[in-house]
């Protein structure tokens, strides 16, 4: 995405964070189910609220690799600091799914291996967009076990065990 000269910085950021499948301004607010989570377009996040350590992992996923995935599409100095904000916000929620699929499929390995689950191959940097994460949160909440995304992502989890499982007997 080029950046058009009338733009500062941080329109650009704002609206190249996505990359091409940022959202529409008529797409309407992203929900935040009453948490902290702040939307990366509405500005910082408050340092003292993140709770999560920059390299944890959770479900195979942290936010330092969430941010190099972001940044290595911006060659731009200041887009690190949108990026570790925007990583923090999607970190939040991956594992807020995770933890529900903790408890709706006991059986698959959520903390190792669940945030792999979430990733989007059809986006540039491999991520899931904010909005799509809050989908399968709300779809998650909505019908628990019985949901579409609750099926999908449970598959997703064991065709990743399969796979590890073969690769390490092989």
């Amino acid at each position: 995405m080029e950046m058009n000269p009338s733009d500062s910085w941080g329109d650009h950021i704002k609206t190249s964070v996505e990359g091409t499948s940022s959202p529409s301004t008529d797409a309407g607010p992203i929900p935040h189910h009453g948490n902290t989570i702040s939307n990366s377009m509405d500005g910082p996040t408050s340092p003292g609220l993140f709770p999560y350590e920059p390299d944890e992992l959770i479900g195979g996923d942290s936010v330092l690799s969430i941010q190099r995935r972001l940044l290595c599409l911006k060659p731009f100095p200041s887009a690190e600091h949108f990026a570790r904000m925007q990583a923090e916000d999607l970190f939040k929620v991956k594992v807020q799914i995770i933890q529900r699929m903790q408890v709706l499929d006991p059986t698959g390995d959520w903390m190792r291996q669940g945030a792999h689950a979430l990733d989007s191959p059809n986006s540039a940097t491999g991520e899931s967009s904010l909005r799509r994460l809050y989908s399968f949160l709300d779809d998650l909440d909505r019908d628990g076990k019985t949901s579409r995304d609750c099926f999908s992502l449970s598959e997703k989890v064991a065709l990743r065990k399969e796979n590890l499982d073969a690769e390490s007997s092989a």
